[in-house]
């Protein structure tokens, strides 16, 4: 790399972390260190900042702001649930943490992930709290997901399928679904739109169903059985409705197998296509 592009991120390293660039002198050994800067480098630098110091301190400030404007608003429900003044201070926290050769998204989306994880495990975060964290976290982790792979899914046809044609058709399931656990009801506490009393929603084997909805725009979350899960994978890696349900005729009746499916159809979950 050469000396301009050295100093070129040098700088971009300094405004993304505004503690470091509020005190620029205190930490000029270890930007040099860290950011293998010779003795040429660091005296370009020091001249650069000298020079520029409130208007580069002041932007420093700006971006930091704007950078934290932009992850609340990509994390919706954590800051309609968590105090506004629990999650100023751990942002604080966050943005102190970051060391200076720590890749630092430009997608606030994306930097609304890396936070989340930060947040999650905080020592000021409760429990309930850390499961509605999860929540979002895996929920714009899929968003991410499916805009970084964008891919059109097949049309609906609106294919009406039944038990005589179904060797006919598969079900498509967009690729960046995600199925997680958690220890409470998290659909049931953003009903209620309340943490308070939420050990009392505890529920076993409470599984959430993340996928790309079919039907609309975005994102949507499902609570699912294990049953249901075990099929929703089946589905994936086999496709073929009839194949998928070989697997379970000992347990469904086809007809009952496709009013499933076609429940999941109506959701935006999956489509049917022609083989």
């Amino acid at each position: 790399m050469n000396n301009e592009k050295l100093i070129q991120k040098a700088i971009a390293t300094l405004i993304t972390h505004p503690d470091i660039a509020e005190n620029y002198i205190d930490f000029r050994n270890e930007v040099a260190l860290a950011l293998h800067l010779n003795k040429f480098d660091i005296n370009i630098l020091d001249s650069f900042y000298e020079n520029n110091k409130e208007k580069f301190t002041a932007s420093a400030r700006i971006l930091k702001k704007n950078r934290w404007d932009d992850i609340k608003l990509s994390l919706p429900i954590i800051t309609n649930h968590i105090k506004q003044t629990k999650l100023n201070s751990i942002w604080e926290d966050y943005i102190g943490k970051n060391n200076i050769t720590e890749f630092i998204p430009k997608n606030p989306l994306a930097e609304s992930v890396v936070f989340s994880k930060f947040l999650e495990a905080h020592a000021l975060i409760t429990r309930p709290e850390q499961q509605l964290i999860k929540y979002e976290r895996i929920r714009n982790e899929v968003t991410y997901r499916h805009h970084e792979n964008f891919m059109r899914p097949p049309a609906d046809k609106n294919i009406l399928v039944n038990e005589e044609n179904m060797r006919k058709f598969s079900a498509f399931i967009h690729g960046c679904y995600r199925i997680e656990s958690f220890e409470y009801d998290i659909l049931k506490i953003l009903s209620k739109n309340n943490l308070e009393n939420s050990y009392e929603l505890l529920s076993d084997n409470y599984k959430i169903l993340f996928y790309k909805n079919l039907k609309k725009e975005g994102i949507s979350t499902l609570k699912i059985s294990i049953d249901i899960e075990n099929i929703i994978k089946k589905i994936i890696t086999e496709n073929e409705l009839l194949t998928t349900y070989t697997f379970y005729q000992k347990k469904l009746a086809k007809k009952d197998f496709l009013q499933f499916l076609t429940k999941l159809k109506e959701i935006g979950v999956l489509i049917f296509i022609e083989n």
